[in-house]
């Protein structure tokens, strides 16, 4: 991955300082620059991130906070650096925590259960992927219909990991349930095939 360097951000700094004069503006001007040089250019955004994250927390400002974490966790992720992009997750846990109808808390959950899997720490995926599971069906969104049934297959494969096969069908059954509910067949019988 590309990096960018220290001029092309003083540039983007000077080319925009003109116009915002909110601290908050400023820092989500440099998330949605992280996140333009992470899609559109599939550059290294973590420089105007960590930046954001900066000024985010130099105003205690949660949801800046965690759009910022959110920056460089995908691209760590991405990187395969599992247990730094856990660490930016918990910073954004940390920032939403305790508010329990919060879809970003429960976006942030599902994504700290993905890292745990890939790291194959199964029990602490389990827990993440629960708590998740629980704020989703809680919420009752047309979003958790589409999130539910993914995190319902990804349970199944810990499960077959943990050799608990009955365990893993019926997280299988249910991602199969919830897809047909949403009206989603094709993804349905996907999850439906894994059901051993």
């Amino acid at each position: 991955m590309i990096l960018i360097s220290v001029k092309e951000i003083l540039a983007f700094e000077k080319k925009i300082a003109s116009s915002l004069v909110e601290d908050n503006d400023l820092a989500m001007a440099y998330v949605n620059f992280a996140n333009e040089l992470a899609k559109e250019k599939k550059m290294d955004p973590t420089g105007p991130a960590f930046i954001a994250l900066h000024m985010f927390q130099s105003k205690n400002d949660s949801s800046g906070i965690v759009q910022a974490c959110m920056v460089i966790t995908n691209h760590l992720f991405n990187d395969g650096q599992y247990e730094h992009a856990l660490n930016y997750l918990k910073l954004a846990e940390e920032q939403v925590a305790g508010d329990e109808k919060s879809p970003l808390l429960a976006y942030v959950l599902n994504k700290i259960g993905f890292v745990y899997f890939q790291l194959k720490k199964f029990d602490d995926a389990i827990v993440a992927f629960g708590n998740c599971v629980d704020m989703l069906e809680n919420l009752g969104d047309s979003g958790s219909l589409n999130e539910l049934p993914k995190i319902y297959c990804t349970l199944g494969f810990i499960y077959q990991e943990l050799k608990q096969s009955e365990r893993a069908n019926e997280m299988f059954q249910k991602s199969v349930s919830v897809a047909r509910m949403a009206g989603n067949e094709a993804e349905a019988r996907k999850y439906e095939s894994f059901i051993l």
